[in-house]
């Protein structure tokens, strides 16, 4: 089992398996001064790596592969450069934030290879962040 992690062209890309590898062919950009929407928006991957020992050797399996989109404006009313998963993401600070999140998703999410973190949901406060 292999993991392959691109990160150069700033866009998110898909997440699939290739043979035995997992690709994870971009994250995108966590952190940016870009201006561009599709350039705001990252991919932060998670996963369990499995180990099960056997009479013939040692398995690896990949395992719970879940993605999460965060974006991070230039300026919101949160300040300045701040990454917002889209998980805990409201209309005042990126407008239509459902559509942009379907969007990013069907990017990474070409196969079953990744799960992606569901939206916020509308009334529901996010879960409080650990100190």
């Amino acid at each position: 089992m292999h993991i392959v992690v691109g990160h150069h062209p700033h866009v998110v890309q898909p997440v699939t398996m290739v043979g035995d590898t997992l690709v994870i062919y971009s994250l995108g950009n966590f952190l940016s001064a870009q201006k561009e929407l599709f350039k705001l928006v990252g991919l932060l991957v998670s996963l369990d790596a499995v180990k099960t020992e056997m009479p013939e050797g040692v398995k690896i399996d990949l395992e719970n592969v879940t993605g999460t989109l965060p974006y991070n404006p230039r300026r919101s009313p949160l300040g300045r450069y701040v990454v917002v998963p889209f998980d805990m993401m409201t209309d005042t600070v990126l407008d239509d934030f459902a559509k942009v999140h379907g969007r990013f998703a069907a990017r990474v999410k070409i196969d079953d290879t990744i799960a992606i973190e569901a939206l916020a949901q509308p009334g529901v406060p996010p879960e409080p962040s650990l100190p």
